[in-house]
Parts: C-alpha cells; structure tokens; sequence
C-alpha cells in the first residue's frame, strides 16, 4: 500500500512540475512574441501577448512590460494598475533597481495626465463604481481619465444614488452620497383597503339579490364579480406586504404580519 501511495505521489510530482514546465515554456514564447510586436510598434498586438504571458506565468517583468505597452497604446488607467502591480512585486533581478525606477517614473508622469476620485459613501458598506467599474468607497480614489464620470452607490435596504463628476487631469474630486432607506410604497396598502370595500361591496350587493320572493340574478351575479374583484385586489397587495420591507416614514408605521394561519398589517400612527 505504502509503495502504490509513493507512485501515485510521484506520478503526481511529475505532472505538476511537467505542467509548470509548459507553462515556463508558453509565457517566455509568448513573452517573445510581444517583445517582437513591441520593436515593430504594434502595442494592441504586444499588449495582448503580454497578458497571454502573464496568464501562463505571473512574472514581474511581464507586468512591467504590460504596462509600458498599455501606456504606449494610449490606456494610460490599465497601464497605471500594471505599473503598481509590478511594484507590488517581490523582484530582485540583476535590472530590478533600474525597472522599477523607470515604473516609478511612468506612474508619476501618468499622475499629472490622469484624474482621480474619492468617494465617501454612507453607509460605509455601499457598493461603489465609476462609470460601471468597482471602485473602494473612502479606502482608495478611482483613479480616470479627465472628463465627466458616473458615480453610482448602492446597498441593500437602501435606495440607490447616482452623481456625476467632471475630474480634471491631475486633479482629486471627493463625490459624498448619503443613501436613504428603502421603503415600501403605498400603493400595496390601498389595494388591501380598496380591495375590502370592494369584497363589502359585493357581499351587499349579493345578500340583496337574494332577498324576496324572486331573487334579482342581476345583482347575484354583480356581487359575485365584485367579491372576486375584492379579493384578488386585497391579495395582491397582502402578498406585496409580507415580501417587502416594513413602511415607516417617523409619524406612521405599517408592517405585515403572520401567525401562519391569518395575515394582517401592524400599525402606528
């Protein structure tokens, strides 16, 4: 058992470091190719290499790379996240000192081309993005292209806010948004009261179609329609109120409740 375990465990070994072995192959071929396409001037060509080169294999020199051929192809906010990456990275190469100058320098160039903004949202747990991209609210500014940029914020419970900023180059804008609560609309408690009168409607309307000696069918028949007309009003709105959230606008108060064998609505006013 021991001996089939110590086969299966190098077989395994094997493939792993035989995988890796392809993949260091891929990414230096790849990283070749764009090296290639960067001497000829095809940055779009170039930067695509680049990133197939990084998906084989995460090198520092690859994202440095990436961003030179990003910033050369005019995408100076992918080439800024590249710049950063790299000197995120762990490099101690024979060129490290002199890569990662020539990074900090782009990103400081690329700071006076480029705009940044801040987000202050509460609650703090709101979800932010620019212009439909993820932006950290407070932690960290978006950094965009000069111009006017959607800033939307949302949170569950809360209704949704959307501003627009103009971010000039170089500079910072702070965007503050303040997201109100969520509430439930009115219109579920007056299909509930609409739909009682209507179902009391009906019941009178039958009750005297049956009176006398010769019950009028007309009237049967039009608080039949109305009874129906009554409850299906009055359920859909007692099904909107149970599944969404309570109303309470300070002075009045309303929220469904359920004991699981009758359904009402709880109140203060």
């Amino acid at each position: 058992m021991r001996a089939s375990f110590l086969i299966a465990a190098s077989a395994a070994t094997f493939l792993t470091t035989a995988r890796a072995e392809a993949d260091d192959e891929s990414a230096r071929r790849l990283f070749a190719e764009a090296v290639e396409a960067s001497e000829r001037g095809d940055w779009d060509e170039a930067t695509a290499k680049y990133k197939a080169s990084l998906a084989q294999k995460r090198a520092p020199i690859t994202l440095y790379s990436l961003g030179v051929a990003l910033r050369e192809a005019g995408r100076h906010i992918d080439a800024w996240h590249h710049f950063r990456a790299f000197l995120a990275e762990p490099f101690d190469g024979p060129k490290a000192t002199v890569y990662r100058k020539a990074a900090a320098e782009a990103l400081d160039e690329m700071t006076h081309a480029i705009g940044r903004v801040v987000v202050v949202a509460e609650p703090a747990s709101a979800e932010v993005s620019v212009d439909g991209e993820p932006c950290l609210a407070a932690s960290e500014p978006c950094v965009v292209m000069p111009g006017r940029h959607r800033v939307v914020a949302s949170a569950k419970g809360f209704v949704p806010v959307e501003r627009e900023v103009a971010v000039a180059a170089g500079e910072t804008e702070t965007v503050s948004v303040t997201l109100a609560e969520a509430s439930t609309p009115l219109w579920p408690l007056a299909f509930v009261g609409g739909g009682a009168a209507v179902f009391g409607a009906g019941v009178g309307l039958a009750v005297a179609g049956m009176k006398g000696d010769e019950p009028h069918v007309g009237l049967s028949v039009a608080g039949d329609v109305l009874i129906g007309a009554g409850l299906g009003a009055a359920a859909v709105g007692a099904v909107f109120l149970v599944v969404a959230p309570s109303f309470d606008t300070g002075d009045v108060a309303l929220a469904p409740w359920t004991n699981g064998e009758q359904l009402g609505v709880a109140g203060r006013f």
